[in-house]
């Protein structure tokens, strides 16, 4: 679906990033202080409205284009299920979610690469042969590395090689010449850095203020990415 083709109305657009940016704006700044300061409660009771807010904003401004706002929402359910991380099933949980919050945002990319050039058939091949790949050796790398229980350690696996597969696709886009992705790619790199800081506090060692580091890293990688298809959308 060609992201050209979407109802747009100039004033529309305007009026819902200024509302649902500020909003998010806001609630991003109180996430981030209470964080700083380690008042729990009040930022656990913030966090799920950031990517909620973000999710709006995506279902209003591109309702014919689900990937993006689905990967949003994903997010919105991943970031709900690790406020209860103590409890391992919620961790699964928002492993899955996670890890479908990526999974959405690589089909973002490959449709909106496939309405513009002819994908071929080898790239096909390469990323459908690269997750096995890399799923396998997320795992054991996991397990020899935090020495999880199996199940963990696979599904673990599994959510590591999807947001590595998340970067290789704004990899691909970027090398078309669709320069906007650049932020898909910093926002990537910045979600590696905070999934790195939440299994270290989780698995080897907690420091002070771990929430903040992780979710500073964390949003603004969502922001940079959903820059990258925002500012294209509006050429």
């Amino acid at each position: 679906m060609k992201p050209e083709a979407l109802p747009f109305v100039q004033g529309y657009e305007q009026l819902v990033l200024i509302l649902f940016l500020s909003t998010f704006s806001l609630l991003s700044i109180l996430e981030l202080v209470f964080a700083f300061l380690e008042k729990e409660k009040q930022r656990k009771l913030i966090k799920p409205f950031l990517l909620l807010s973000l999710s709006l904003m995506l279902i209003l401004l591109y309702p014919n284009f689900p990937f993006l706002y689905l990967g949003a929402l994903c997010g919105m359910l991943g970031d709900i299920c690790f406020i209860f991380k103590d409890d391992q099933r919620f961790v699964y949980l928002g492993l899955i979610t996670f890890g479908l919050n990526h999974l959405f945002y690589v089909l973002c990319c490959f449709f909106f690469l496939q309405d513009r050039v002819s994908i071929s058939l080898a790239s096909i091949i390469i990323f459908a042969i690269l997750f096995p790949i890399l799923a396998v050796v997320a795992i054991f790398a996991l397990k020899k590395v935090i020495k999880p229980k199996w199940p963990l350690a696979i599904f673990g696996g599994i959510y590591v090689s999807l947001i590595f597969l998340d970067f290789s696709t704004n990899i691909l886009v970027l090398s078309h010449g669709f320069i906007t992705f650049l932020f898909g790619v910093f926002g990537l790199l910045l979600f590696i850095i905070s999934d790195t800081m939440l299994t270290i506090t989780m698995f080897i060692k907690d420091f002070r203020r771990r929430d903040f580091y992780i979710m500073a890293t964390y949003l603004l990688g969502q922001v940079l990415f959903l820059s990258s298809f925002i500012c294209m959308f509006k050429h």
